[in-house]
């Protein structure tokens, strides 16, 4: 058996012992929706199962992290331990504690981060979507690490997920728990804000020395992109001055359940999204026509056409660093929400880490009807 790490951030509430919690619930922290709690999961995994999902096939090629995913699940509840960052800011009586005397949570995560990202790592902030329990986020971004790091070559960077666990209730009852969760999100938005304007602090406070030249990607699914639509207000009310620092290199937005007119540049009313593209070098987008997930939400939930079903409103107006990519031609069946983990789509969004360029021989996608956009093959 080997050991796999998780690394976390999270704003549920924790269930058990507050200082040695045994995982987090489908409720915002008793503290506050925008109480951060981090720290690691640990748990132990068979390697030959590993590797037969990773080269299992699937309607979009092998590999296949949803049902690794599963594995993981079930090991998980065997025998995962969650390791918290512990923090202590108050003395005993009350008090305020002097900063040199503070315990920081968010500190040792970062220095774990920078630590991984010194040897040779990049590192990709994971956000879940709806309907999502604290363990299945666990187990879904340790499958997403598999599967960006299963053909790793000499030379080539790995991948280090960190997972962003916002208060998913993870029971997917119809209208009630769609609407508790999208409620959250929003919240949630807050805590993700936060916790991007942290690292900004901490990044500032590096001397040129420390700089390990790799870089930070996010990766949303679902409504984990309504948590990142919020979390940029968040940043523009609280991140001083225009534009915005650049501290993230790719956001892949998949199956986001964000409207369409998230990215609109035309007319007066510009886009709620389009700071992002001050925090990030590039945004790539995901969508997929058939899926039912996102077609339910349009019209039971009294939405607005999604970015993960047509794609943007107006993609003649897109950024130059924003690209699109349909995968409706080529994604089936069960996978038709969560095909970010399998096959084709997951190494397309492993070339864009590894910086090919969008019109790359290697990648499996030709041109679309507008420029930047691409139809997966």
């Amino acid at each position: 058996m080997a050991e796999r790490t998780v690394y976390y951030a999270t704003n549920r509430r924790h269930t058990g012992n507050a200082e040695r919690p045994t995982g987090y619930s489908g409720k915002p922290s008793d503290d506050g929706i925008e109480n951060l709690r981090l720290g690691e999961v640990r748990f132990r995994v068979a390697e030959d199962q590993v590797a037969r999902r990773l080269s299992k096939a699937s309607s979009l090629g092998p590999g296949d992290g949803n049902s690794l995913a599963k594995y993981f699940s079930g090991r998980l509840k065997d025998n995962g331990r969650v390791v918290p960052y512990p923090e202590k800011l108050v003395s005993s009586e009350g008090e305020l504690l002097p900063a040199a005397n503070q315990k920081l949570g968010s500190r040792r995560l970062f220095e774990a981060l920078r630590s991984a990202m010194t040897s040779g790592c990049d590192v990709l902030i994971y956000v879940h979507g709806y309907g999502v329990s604290w363990r299945s986020a666990v187990a879904s971004a340790a499958a997403l690490q598999e599967m960006l790091n299963r053909k790793l070559g000499v030379g080539d960077k790995p991948v280090l997920v960190l997972l962003f666990s916002w208060p998913s209730d993870g029971k997917k009852i119809p209208w009630t728990s769609y609407r508790s969760d999208r409620k959250d999100a929003a919240d949630s938005g807050l805590a993700l804000g936060r916790g991007i304007l942290k690292l900004r602090d901490y990044l500032s406070g590096l001397s040129p020395r420390d700089y390990c030249g790799q870089n930070l990607h996010v990766l949303c699914h679902s409504m984990g992109n309504w948590v990142l639509r919020n979390a940029i207000d968040r940043i523009l009310e609280y991140g001083g001055p225009r534009p915005l620092p650049r501290v993230l290199d790719s956001v892949f937005m998949c199956s986001p359940d964000v409207g369409d007119s998230v990215f609109d540049n035309l007319g007066n009313s510009p886009g709620p999204m389009l700071p992002l593209l001050e925090l990030a070098r590039s945004v790539s987008i995901y969508h997929n026509r058939g899926d039912a997930a996102l077609v339910v939400s349009d019209t039971t939930k009294g939405n607005e056409n999604r970015l993960g079903s047509n794609g943007a409103a107006h993609p003649q107006s897109l950024h130059s660093r924003m690209q699109q990519v349909d995968c409706s031609q080529q994604v089936h069946g069960v996978v038709e929400h969560s095909y970010y983990m399998v096959g084709r789509v997951n190494e397309d969004i492993r070339q864009t880490v590894d910086d090919q360029p969008p019109n790359s021989e290697l990648r499996n996608r030709r041109p679309g009807p507008w420029e930047n956009t691409w139809v997966l093959t």
